[in-house]
């Protein structure tokens, strides 16, 4: 009597191919989004390690240099500029993007890893990774837009008088506050402009106008001794006679203005402070000795 051979009848394979379709059905996915995760995870690693490097290569460059200001100022740098600049990164480089640094630390950033945009995220104040993103535009501080401003601005909100144009008509200083924020909105009311005196008189050192601002009137921002710095917005191209004047007695204290490359006005200096603005350097000068006003133009 011949011995059965042993084989899978038809049907025995069948149910085999399905059950390994099935497998590959649940597993691949599983597969496929371990690696993705995986490729996520890179690329955000590789942004941290990108803004540790751009930290320490401007704190290397404070370092012995007691005059340098670099640690000072609020720069926004593409990659490509930086790399300009001196910059080298271990590990992997994004192939596009931009940082933005404040007094050395680096406060915001999208960035470009292979398929991957990595952004900073205010509300988590972690990196989050989008495959396929498009880099996100480079916002200024002091714009409506940027979440960072919004939140920091908030507190300041109970502080002001906001009629129904947008106004604000007073700054209610409650307590000493060095430096002032000013809101785009208070409750339903999306503010435009600052009237009369609304900032006059008062202790703060800076003022920060966001770029929802289009006026600003007269002694707006007078009478202020302790006043530093005015920091415009983009959108500014009406300021009354006398907006920045005397804060100190001949606006002595008052040492900067900031005015964004992307407002086009002509402002008439020498109205709006009381000085005498001279334009090959840029800077608001007086009769007497007291230290001059310096414009100073920042790309955003």
């Amino acid at each position: 009597m011949k011995k059965k051979k042993n084989a899978f009848t038809l049907i025995e394979l069948l149910a085999i191919i399905v059950i390994l379709a099935i497998i590959a059905v649940i597993t691949v996915p599983i597969i496929l989004n371990i690696i993705e995760n995986s490729r996520k995870g890179a690329s955000i690693d590789s942004a941290y390690g990108y803004k540790d490097s751009v930290q320490q290569y401007y704190l290397s460059k404070s370092v012995g240099d007691t005059t340098s200001d670099v640690l000072a100022k609020e720069v926004t740098k593409t990659v490509s500029e930086l790399e300009e600049d001196g910059l080298t990164v271990n590990g992997q480089k994004p192939s596009d993007g931009w940082v933005k640094i404040n007094k050395g630390q680096v406060v915001d950033y999208s960035l470009k890893f292979g398929d991957y945009v990595v952004d900073y995220d205010f509300n988590t104040k972690e990196s989050l990774a989008t495959k396929g993103g498009i880099l996100r535009k480079q916002l200024a501080f002091n714009s409506c837009d940027n979440p960072e401003y919004i939140k920091a601005s908030q507190k300041f909100v109970d502080m002001i008088t906001v009629d129904d144009s947008g106004i604000i008509t007073a700054y209610n200083e409650t307590e000493i506050q060095e430096d002032v924020l000013i809101p785009c909105k208070k409750g339903s009311v999306n503010i435009t402009g600052i009237g009369n005196g609304a900032f006059g008189n008062k202790s703060f050192t800076t003022i920060t106008i966001p770029d929802c601002i289009t006026s600003i009137g007269m002694g707006a921002i007078s009478g202020n001794s302790n006043l530093v710095s005015i920091k415009l917005g983009k959108n500014v191209n009406n300021i009354q006679m006398n907006a920045f004047f005397k804060n100190n007695v001949s606006n002595q204290n008052l040492k900067e203005i900031i005015v964004p490359e992307s407002n086009p006005t002509e402002f008439e200096w020498t109205t709006i402070t009381g000085g005498t603005y001279n334009d090959d350097t840029k800077q608001i000068e007086w009769p007497s000795d007291n230290s001059p006003i310096k414009i100073t133009y920042v790309k955003e």
